[in-house]
């Protein structure tokens, strides 16, 4: 007949209650199956608000999404942004996709301001006025407009576009005058912004290359 071994009595005293300044892992229960009683305290990393000097365009979005209990599926379907797109913009230092970082900043509203904090807007926050090819991406990006679709709404090639947001080539007043028509725009706003830089048509030739569009940004 085998002999069965003996199970070991449970240790019962001696017992005393870990350091919860210095242990990395805190056990519920004893070896007796008592409780520690010891409160775990978790700081959620997505409260933390990001630097707003130095955060990148994905990190403050992620901050907003989180904040708001939003899983990226979520704003998928929200949003109608891709969830491969989102992940991109938020893990992305530089590069952004207009239309995509448009529909979830509209989808977010005015909270885009606690990250976004200053006069200036979001949007051109993200891509100033400063000449007609940086106006018409943040025209773009306010109403999350891809190249393509702007390009179908105007009557003219997607290159067309992408060569006048890169201010290789200029609009004429035909083909400008059916932009601010696509985009809801009128006269005397666009002329609002275009007194700062010289208006598309006009002879500043030379002003070219002074006026590169935002690196990183399609």
């Amino acid at each position: 007949m085998r002999r069965q071994a003996r199970r070991p009595e449970p240790l019962t005293t001696g017992l005393r209650p870990l350091d919860t300044s210095t242990a990395k892992f805190l056990p519920r229960t004893d070896l007796s199956g008592n409780e520690f009683n010891l409160e775990r305290q978790i700081k959620p990393t997505y409260l933390l608000l990001p630097d707003l000097q130095t955060a990148p365009i994905g990190v403050r979005l992620r901050f907003l999404r989180k904040r708001r209990g939003l899983t990226i599926r979520d704003l998928e379907k929200a949003t109608g942004v891709s969830h491969n797109a989102i992940s991109h913009i938020e893990s992305s230092a530089t590069r952004f996709n207009v239309a995509a970082v448009g529909r979830l900043l509209g989808f977010l509203g005015d909270a885009a301001r606690d990250v976004f904090p200053g006069d200036d807007d979001a949007y051109d926050q993200i891509i100033g006025t400063r000449d007609f090819g940086a106006w018409l991406m943040n025209s773009r990006l306010r109403r999350g407009l891809r190249q393509v679709d702007l390009a179908r709404l105007v009557g003219i090639s997607p290159v067309s576009l992408c060569r006048y947001e890169r201010r290789a080539i200029e609009p004429g007043p035909r083909v400008l005058e059916r932009i601010l028509k696509a985009l809801g725009v009128g006269s005397s706003d666009y002329l609002a912004c275009a007194r700062r830089w010289k208006t598309p048509g006009s002879s500043a030739a030379t002003s070219r290359s002074r006026h590169a569009a935002p690196e990183g940004v399609f």
